[in-house]
């Protein structure tokens, strides 16, 4: 017999499904705002959804240092489609595009959308898709990004990877050289991709089964921060371990949520998830010490940033 919750989870993913039906009857209204030109050796596409419908300080922080680090061009895509003038203003000094579509798709679809927009995009070095759910960059990213874009064979390269369901990189930072984004993988992938309803639809349909036609098509996986090496960093050293811990002994985990400390502390690992300190979803047991850690191992990030984001998310929550 199936339990409740199981059957709840069954009646969500059938609504997404017809959710994902209907919408992809619906036309695509785009609107594309250009600050500056999109011309230049790299490119971010960086995934935007505020629920108060704002760019926040701390989204403007990743945006604009992310921008600095890589020296990349930068568009942003947001589903706040009817996002104020006021917040756009927020962009120009260092966006050189905005693209403003309906909320559908998630990330994927917005990395869809703003790459149809690109004409010439196998012009650049390497094409890095981000989303807002992380924190950051606490450390520079530079290195690992020139490791990738120098590989003679396509690559696309991850933050972490995950073993759950199926071994894949996580996609809130995925980074794709050039000889990928030449690759006719790359270009069918997002030609044929589908924008989806439901957190489930697009980890299945977009996250996981973006690494396993990569790896079909021949196309390596480069995690910076690989999860054998992280777990067994901890298994060693983490004794004993802790009891939230113990999974680790039976069970493949999510590693950007039991690793965040260790990856933050002893790997320099450039960000902390944002559904981490907002729903700690896996009942992690340290992330009281998540001030003290990115003050101590970071350059100067301003905690402050978080702290007031996740305040913010927090108290909407609770007036709902």
């Amino acid at each position: 017999m199936l339990s409740f919750s199981r059957l709840k989870n069954l009646a969500l993913y059938a609504k997404n499904e017809f959710k994902t039906f209907y919408e992809n009857f619906l036309p695509e209204t785009i609107r594309r705002i250009d600050f500056g030109s999109l011309k230049g050796k790299r490119l971010i596409v960086l995934a935007h959804f505020d629920v108060d419908k704002q760019f926040d300080p701390a989204f403007i922080f990743l945006a604009e240092k992310m921008k600095q680090q890589l020296n990349a061009k930068l568009m942003v895509v947001s589903t706040n489609s009817d996002i104020s003038k006021f917040e756009i203003d927020k962009l120009a000094g260092f966006v050189d595009c905005l693209v403003l579509r309906r909320n559908f798709g998630q990330d994927f679809g917005s990395w869809k959308t703003g790459l149809e927009l690109i004409k010439q995009f196998d012009d650049y070095r390497s094409i890095t898709l981000m989303n807002d759910t992380v924190y950051g960059p606490f450390v520079s990213i530079q290195n690992f990004v020139e490791k990738i874009e120098d590989q003679n064979q396509p690559v696309v390269g991850g933050m972490t990877d995950n073993f759950e369901i199926t071994h894949h990189l996580q996609s809130y930072f995925l980074i794709f050289n050039r000889t990928c984004v030449k690759s006719e993988w790359f270009q069918n992938f997002w030609k044929n991709y589908r924008k989806k309803h439901g957190r489930a639809q697009n980890i299945k349909g977009g996250e996981i089964a973006l690494s396993r036609q990569a790896i079909k098509n021949g196309i390596e996986l480069i995690p910076m921060f690989a999860y054998e090496k992280i777990k067994s960093f901890i298994l060693l050293n983490k004794k004993p371990i802790e009891p939230w811990r113990e999974r680790l002994n039976v069970a493949n985990v999510n590693p950007y949520h039991f690793f965040w400390k260790e990856l933050i502390e002893n790997f320099g690992f450039p960000f902390i998830k944002v559904e981490l300190l907002k729903l700690n979803p896996s009942q992690i047991g340290n992330l009281n010490e998540y001030k003290e850690v990115v003050e101590k191992f970071t350059n100067h990030y301003p905690v402050s940033l978080i702290e007031n984001h996740v305040n913010r998310l927090k108290s909407r929550e609770r007036a709902q």
